[in-house]
């Protein structure tokens, strides 16, 4: 393209005698030019607004009609492409052009990966990536670096693998410790595979690859007690990857256990909307989803309050400045501005684990309402009388 710029560059200085001759030049000149700025398109421009990202491919998408072996446009759909988080769209492409000869040649393609230079191939690695497939995506990326020595010499291509790798390995040296009933080894495995995927200010790394390292690190806080926590976690995974059934019910599972129901039924409907047939659902998570309906069905009908003392993590007997204390600490962790998926993905979920702290302190920072809710944890409103009622709470008062 740029040659034929220079070309019809030099034609449109020249004195042409051909009758239409000279609008033939200019018009074929400004589709070049055209071209020319949408295959210009950089990793510079990232993150591009999402309207201008979508007309970009479809300016690109007219040109590939009459255009389909271009190498540079292929390239640039399939990197805007990238930046809209259209994966499986990025590989339907590249799989369709590996064995076709693109144009222009390339003079250290190797015949067996005809179509597929190392730029392609960064691009169905980091396609790869964000599918959540982090193997290929190693196994491709030091390809692409054995294909073109220059891709070597790229520095950004050769950490990114470098953190991928770590982040695998990560992940599995903590499922180890996990297993082995080692669980702040686990919880800080864990944690610093997360730190190494939003290591870059402008992408959350691999999403669903990082949506189960959130959901496995998780499991470390439910199992020491941390509900906060452990729920602030699943709503990063299900924020992350909203098609990832373990996270939804390892979160009303969570929710159950505090006795949460309505935040529990909230999950598991949003993961029954998401996966509609029964077919989507291994047999062993089917088989748990019903179990937790069922308790949660018979936990909505007994009235019993949730247990925001424990979600605080603290005893019954607590005192205000423990509460207060433990509830500061804990918004923290919770609070959706300030967590670090914030601009990257909904904080839905997570606004919704944040109410939960405040209600919780609301109830328990009040002593009138406090009083109420230590009376109805004893005696639940299923199993008493209004009567009974008014005069429990007029002797509490």
């Amino acid at each position: 393209f740029e040659g034929a710029k220079s070309l019809l560059e030099a034609c449109s200085k020249r004195t042409l005698t051909g009758k239409g001759l000279a609008a033939d030049v200019r018009e074929k000149l400004s589709v070049v030019e055209a071209i020319l700025k949408l295959v210009n398109v950089t990793s510079n421009t990232f993150p591009m607004p999402r309207s201008h990202a979508e007309t970009t491919v479809a300016d690109v998408s007219k040109h590939l009609e009459y255009l389909p072996l271009s190498r540079q446009l292929i390239y640039a759909k399939c990197n805007v492409l990238l930046s809209l988080h259209k994966y499986s769209e990025v590989l339907a492409i590249l799989r369709e052009v590996k064995g076709k000869a693109l144009l222009p040649r390339q003079q250290q393609q190797q015949q067996a990966e005809v179509g597929l230079d190392s730029s392609l191939q960064w691009l169905q690695a980091l396609a790869c990536s964000g599918k959540g497939d982090l193997d290929r995506a190693i196994r491709l990326g030091e390809k692409c670096c054995k294909v073109d020595s220059c891709a070597v010499h790229d520095v950004c291509i050769v950490q990114r693998v470098q953190r991928w790798k770590q982040m695998v390995d990560l992940k599995r040296e903590a499922n180890v410790a996990f297993a082995h009933g080692q669980n702040t080894k686990s919880q800080d495995l864990y944690t610093k595979a997360i730190k190494l995927a939003l290591s870059s200010k402008n992408l959350v790394e691999c999403p669903p690859f990082t949506a189960i390292l959130f959901s496995n690190r998780s499991a470390t806080h439910q199992k020491e007690g941390d509900v906060i926590s452990a729920l602030s976690d699943c709503a990063r995974s299900c924020a992350l990857d909203p098609n990832y059934v373990k996270a939804y019910v390892r979160a009303a599972s969570i929710c159950e256990s505090v006795q949460l129901y309505g935040l529990a039924v909230d999950w598991l409907r949003e993961l029954l909307g998401r996966t509609p047939k029964p077919e989507a659902l291994t047999k062993k998570e089917a088989k748990r989803l019903s179990r937790l309906g069922n308790l949660l069905q018979r936990g909505e009908e007994s009235g019993r309050p949730a247990l925001y003392y424990k979600i605080f993590g603290l005893g019954m007997n607590a005192k205000a400045a423990e509460i207060k204390k433990a509830y500061h600490r804990l918004v923290l962790k919770s609070h959706p501005d300030k967590d670090p998926l914030c601009g990257h993905v909904a904080m839905d979920k997570m606004a919704a684990v944040f109410m939960c702290c405040s209600t919780a302190y609301e109830v328990l920072s009040d002593r009138e309402r406090k009083d109420e809710y230590v009376s109805m944890c004893f005696f639940p409103l299923s199993t008493l009388s209004t009567p009974f009622l008014s005069l429990l709470f007029a002797l509490r008062r």
